[in-house]
């Protein structure tokens, strides 16, 4: 499969969740095309979202359409992050598409992510979906390494 993104933000609406000590609005929109071999129709997803950001975390609402198969949902969602200490937040998100046909009906997640050293950073957390007749719960660790001059 080949991917391509489409997306426009303003430079306040960074994709890191550390908030800028003054806070403010952001917003960002996207257009993910997902192209697969043969004859099949290629995925398509669009999100918008605006988010507000304060020196204690952010809180923002996103809409979606998300088209596979050649049928198409709907999600509106939620997403939460909280600065717990200098090197540390929790995110919390929760989407919705009632009815939905190719998304899971529910989609929520806590984690936590702490900064260990430089460059280096853990998370723990879950996820919870609800699908039409296999509800999943998932339990996540990570540990990540960032290199380069943005450490």
């Amino acid at each position: 499969a080949l991917t391509l993104l489409l997306g426009v933000a303003p430079a306040q609406a960074q994709e890191s969740p550390d908030p800028p000590a003054a806070g403010g609005w952001g917003a960002h929109a996207l257009h993910r095309v997902d192209v697969l071999r043969g004859d099949r129709p290629a995925w398509h997803e669009t999100r918008v979202a605006v988010q507000r950001r304060s020196p204690a975390g952010s809180l923002g609402a996103e809409a979606a359409r998300v088209e596979r198969f050649g049928t198409a949902d709907a999600t509106l969602a939620v997403d939460a992050y909280r600065v717990l200490s200098r090197r540390a937040y929790a995110n919390v998100r929760v989407e919705g598409a009632p009815g939905a046909r190719v998304v899971p009906h529910l989609s929520a997640l806590a984690h936590v992510y702490a900064g260990l050293a430089p460059g280096w950073e853990a998370t723990a957390g879950g996820r919870y979906l609800v699908v039409p007749g296999a509800d999943a719960a998932l339990v996540t660790a990570g540990l990540a390494r960032a290199r380069g001059p943005f450490v």
